[in-house]
């Protein structure tokens, strides 16, 4: 929730994040053209989780983030955790 308060909607806007010793978390992004695909990080209610992707595009893994592409009905494990479901990454790029 941290992370949506300071205006994150996908992982691939952050290039770092501080967990500091006040329990604050520092962020600090990319600029729009350096944005990569990432996962929303949006509440569970709000995406879509698949275990066979609907389409071929860049899909996150919703436990790890971990980025991959995947072809129209493909089901695969996390290459990362071996988890199997995924919800498709965002590109949004960072809104002032």
């Amino acid at each position: 929730m941290e992370l949506r308060l300071r205006g994150v909607e996908q992982l691939g806007q952050v290039r770092l994040a501080i967990l500091e010793t006040n329990g604050q978390i520092s962020v600090y992004f990319f600029e729009d053209d350096k944005v990569k695909p990432g996962l929303l990080i949006l509440p569970s209610d709000c995406t879509q989780r698949y275990k066979v992707v609907p389409e071929s595009a860049d899909y996150a893994c919703i436990r790890c983030s971990e980025i991959i592409h995947m072809n129209a009905g493909e089901k695969q494990l996390c290459p990362r955790c071996a988890n199997p479901e995924w919800t498709k990454a965002s590109r949004a790029k960072r809104v002032t």
